[in-house]
């Protein structure tokens, strides 16, 4: 049973986190008002999971939540940590996931996207692990997916290449739950926006209409012919992938910016966002149909 922390210290989205995540009785909650008392749970029950709204207010000798996120990043790196604050905070948010931060929920849409993000981080976090174990003879990996437009599909490519990047030692645990969020991003908008041909407007503003279309798009040609093709390439320096959908493309220039913070409270262009974020380069071709992401292995230090 995955055991989860929310870090907030207002009762009141204390208790709604709480009560969105006692949606899986699966789960097993604990809660901190503070950040000290945030780590005295994290050492005492080492939870699968943190949410934490990041507690930007806290002062000396309090810990804030820049140092509650290094602390965690220290000490627990395995550890994946998923923010919901309110836009107040967009700010705070965006540095925290350049810190290291995994994902990123609206406090507004909490009821509505955080029990399926936690699902998830979860899902990846279990096979991430049990795949590496299976690839840990693996030196260098390139592989070439044409997949057809099934979100399934894209589910399980991205741990696929989740426990690749593990075997490879490419980076730690929480490098690589960031990687994969960039890459199911990815794959998303390709599927979503470009196959399907589903604007995200709807997203956040009817999020049933939303939901429907796309299942009615999944069975509709030429919607449900078209495929994703997915090319990764992964060494123990350099990480490279690219993905290619049949779509009409878009304008890459209309992209959000990834230095505005305001763009993680919208319910467009947050993926956009988090890949220029978790990655060195996100790169488009001019139609628009093509993305590349790149990163590099970061050399220790040598003292």
């Amino acid at each position: 049973m995955p055991d989860i922390l929310i870090v907030d210290d207002s009762p009141q989205d204390q208790r709604l986190l709480e009560s969105i995540l006692r949606e899986d009785p699966n789960i097993t909650v604990y809660c901190a008002a503070s950040g000290r008392e945030a780590l005295n749970t994290i050492h005492e029950h080492l939870p699968t999971l943190i949410l934490t709204d990041l507690l930007a207010e806290a002062k000396s000798p309090e810990i804030n939540g820049a140092e509650l996120l290094e602390a965690i990043q220290d000490d627990y790196p395995q550890i994946p940590v998923i923010l919901v604050t309110s836009p107040l905070n967009e700010d705070a948010a965006l540095h925290a996931l350049q810190r290291g931060a995994t994902y990123f929920v609206p406090k507004r849409l909490a009821e509505v996207e955080l029990l399926r993000t936690v699902h998830n981080v979860l899902l990846a976090v279990q096979k991430r692990s049990f795949e590496a174990k299976l690839l840990g003879c693996v030196t260098h990996s390139r592989t070439v997916f044409a997949i057809d437009s099934d979100p399934r599909l894209v589910d399980s490519l991205v741990a696929h290449l989740q426990a690749r990047i593990s075997a490879l030692q490419f980076c730690d645990g929480r490098e690589v739950m960031r990687i994969g969020v960039a890459i199911q991003e990815a794959l998303t908008n390709s599927l979503y926006h470009g196959n399907l041909e589903i604007s995200s407007d709807l997203r956040g503003i009817d999020d049933e209409a939303y939901g429907e279309l796309i299942a009615e798009r999944l069975k509709q040609s030429p919607y449900k012919d078209r495929k994703l093709y997915v090319r990764a390439q992964v060494t123990p320096d350099r990480l490279e992938i690219r993905v290619e959908d049949e779509g009409p493309g878009f304008d890459p220039s209309s992209a959000p910016d990834p230095d505005d913070p305001t763009s993680l409270d919208r319910s467009h262009g947050r993926g956009i966002l988090l890949m220029r974020t978790f990655m060195d380069e996100v790169l488009y071709n001019a139609t628009g149909n093509i993305v590349t992401l790149r990163k590099r292995r970061l050399k220790p230090t040598v003292a």
